[in-house]
């Protein structure tokens, strides 16, 4: 942990150090990746500080149904996610799919994930019925979008089986 702190504390300073010569959308950028390693390394409060960061500095710059504001909006929805903020997670991967069925062709993989994001939320908020729902419209989805042999769809699969265990225990 010592060792993960040390570069934690370096890579902080190395951005900091370029964010001086960077222009406001490459600072962005370099934050976007730096959420997404503070997010692998399970450290979500950080990394929910850069994604709300970029998300209003995207809802600032690009237009109202921009791609970016939702793949932003739901980057930080998966860390709501794993902090437990399932009803905030929640409403943000719905604001995500709306953008994403706006402004992307309707076989773009981010509106299969939002499906399976949003039956993650509720299989959070224990509320299986609406899970089980979404992770079919998920599986539907990816079925009628992506090639037979896709993971995502093995994917999909499995989160349906997780729905319906859930959903056959007694409470």
């Amino acid at each position: 942990r010592s060792i993960v702190e040390v570069m934690e504390r370096w890579m902080m300073q190395q951005f900091e150090q370029q964010a001086e010569t960077l222009d406001e959308e490459e600072s962005h950028m370099t934050k976007a990746h730096m959420a997404r390693l503070l997010s692998d390394q399970g450290m979500y409060e950080e990394a929910m500080a850069l994604e709300e960061q970029i998300l209003a500095h995207f809802k600032k710059t690009l237009p109202e149904h921009h791609p970016n504001i939702g793949l932003a909006m739901s980057n930080l929805a998966i860390s709501y996610r794993h902090c437990e903020r399932y009803h905030q997670a929640l409403a943000l991967h719905q604001e995500a799919l709306a953008i994403f069925q706006k402004s992307l062709e309707p076989n773009d993989r981010c509106i299969g994930q939002e499906y399976g994001n949003m039956g993650a939320c509720y299989h959070g908020l224990r509320n299986a019925s609406e899970c089980l729902r979404l992770h079919k419209q998920a599986l539907q989805w990816r079925r009628q979008n992506l090639n037979p042999d896709d993971p995502a769809i093995g994917m999909a699969l499995f989160s349906v089986a997780a729905a319906y265990a859930v959903s056959s225990q007694p409470e």
